[in-house]
């Protein structure tokens, strides 16, 4: 694989504020475990569940998610915040993808850790839930 952190720093790095870089920076020290997890998740994508208690697979997720289910002190709280802007998804996302962006695309959604071992879950009236999130709203029905 092309050795992608020796190329030239993104357009306007450079223009970012300090957090925002701290966040960059913070993502960037991800690279090397995301490729080796993914190299793994190459041969079983299954094996995603070995791995979700790694804070390379469990960080860059947290900005992405309510308030209300993000992991408490588990992160530096400034950086969580920083990586919830618009910006700051942005820059976590490329500097996830120079490790390996499937690990995050493997990984599950909104569920409790107690829930992650589990295969299709399923919501209150039995119908399977996509990756944890909750049941769509049912359509409704053709006149």
């Amino acid at each position: 694989m092309t050795e992608l952190r020796e190329a030239a720093p993104s357009a306007g790095t450079d223009l970012l504020d300090e957090r925002t870089r701290e966040l960059a920076d913070y993502c960037a020290a991800m690279t090397g475990r995301l490729r080796v997890i993914g190299q793994r998740l190459d041969r079983d994508p299954d094996a995603i569940t070995e791995f979700l208690h790694e804070p390379q697979v469990r960080f860059p997720v947290q900005g992405m998610l309510p308030p209300q289910y993000r992991s408490a002190g588990e992160f530096p709280a400034p950086l969580v915040a920083a990586s919830s802007t618009v910006l700051g998804q942005v820059v976590a996302t490329e500097q996830v993808a120079y490790g390996d962006p499937n690990v995050i695309l493997a990984s599950p959604g909104r569920r409790s850790p107690a829930e992650w071992s589990r295969r299709s879950p399923t919501s209150s009236n039995g119908s399977a839930t996509s990756a944890g999130w909750l049941p769509l709203p049912p359509t409704p029905s053709s006149p």
